[in-house]
C-alpha cells in the first residue's frame, strides 16, 4: 500500500509504503516505490525508487535509489544506492524516517524534497 502527502509548505511529500512482513527468520524484507525514468511511459532504467524496510537492529530504513540498468549495484552501476553511484555527485534524499512492524504489517514513512541538489540521481 502506498499514500502520500504533499506538503506545499516544506515544498515536499511524506510517503508511507505498508506491505506484510512474515515474522520469522527471513529478515530481508523490504519495499519499493519509484518515478518512472521517462517523463511520458513506464520505465525502468533511469528510475529514481526509494527502498525501505524495517531492520530489527537499527529500525526503519529508507534509501533513495537510482537505476542506471538491468542489473545488480557493481562499481556504481546498476541499481544502486544513491550514494554509490559512480559519478560520485548522488546523495541519499530521504529524511525524516519513521516506522515499524504491527501484526505482521510492516510500513516506512519518509519524507523527500520536490526539489535536490542531486540532479544526476533525482527526478
Amino acid at each position: 500500500q502506498l499514500s502520500w502527502r504533499v506538503d506545499n509548505d516544506t515544498a515536499s511529500v511524506r510517503f508511507r509504503l505498508c506491505g506484510c512482513h512474515s515474522n520469522g527468520s527471513d529478515t530481508n524484507q523490504y519495499m519499493g516505490f519509484g518515478l518512472s525514468g521517462s517523463a511520458n511511459s513506464t520505465l525502468m532504467i533511469g528510475a529514481d525508487p526509494t527502498i525501505a524496510w524495517v531492520d530489527e537492529t537499527d529500525g526503519p530504513q529508507a534509501v533513495d535509489y537510482y537505476l542506471s540498468a538491468y542489473t545488480q549495484c557493481r562499481d556504481g552501476e546498476g541499481a544502486c544506492p544513491d550514494e554509490m553511484d559512480s559519478s560520485g555527485s548522488c546523495t541519499n534524499d530521504i529524511s525524516d524516517i519513521t516506522g515499524s512492524i504491527t501484526n505482521g504489517l510492516q510500513c516506512v514513512s519518509y519524507t523527500r524534497q520536490f526539489s535536490t541538489s542531486d540532479s544526476t540521481c533525482d527526478i
